[in-house]
């Protein structure tokens, strides 16, 4: 399983955007590989507040659009919505106290915040030295995060 925030996912519905090319390689990698691309819903939640903000894009996508490209990204069979159950909160609690995740961090543990014990099972990424995700892909503001 390969978690996804936000970042990654305005990366992918932007052609234009200067990380697009970069992100499209390395998810098609991670489904090639057999990896399923996932995120909580929360994440769907900020990626629709950013992608309509035309003070971040120029111009940025209609709600209409943004709509339309989240059905469409659901639509694939490699993606799916994982949910918290009150286990992975307490996780996720845990989490922001062990890497010291200040308020602007806060949702760092939020893909895992949604795995089971059975989901995660067969994750194989290690946990990296500042957060509970493990990032395969890096530019100066944006990470896929890929979580145990």
């Amino acid at each position: 399983m390969t978690g996804l925030d936000c970042n990654i996912l305005v990366q992918l519905a932007l052609a234009d955007h200067p990380a697009n090319a970069a992100t499209v390689t390395a998810v098609q990698a991670e489904v090639q590989s057999g990896s399923r691309l996932v995120f909580p819903p929360l994440v769907i939640n900020e990626f629709l507040h950013v992608i309509t903000d035309a003070r971040r894009f120029s111009p940025p996508l209609t709600m209409i659009e943004a709509l339309d490209w989240v059905e469409n990204f659901l639509a694939n069979p490699a993606v799916g919505v994982l949910e918290p159950t009150p286990e992975s909160l307490r996780q996720a609690l845990r989490w922001l106290r062990q890497f010291n995740l200040g308020r602007k961090r806060i949702l760092a543990p939020i893909s895992p915040l949604c795995c089971t014990p059975q989901a995660c099972a067969g994750c194989s990424r290690p946990i990296p030295q500042t957060s509970p995700c493990s990032a395969l892909l890096k530019s100066s503001h944006h990470e896929i995060n890929s979580h145990q």
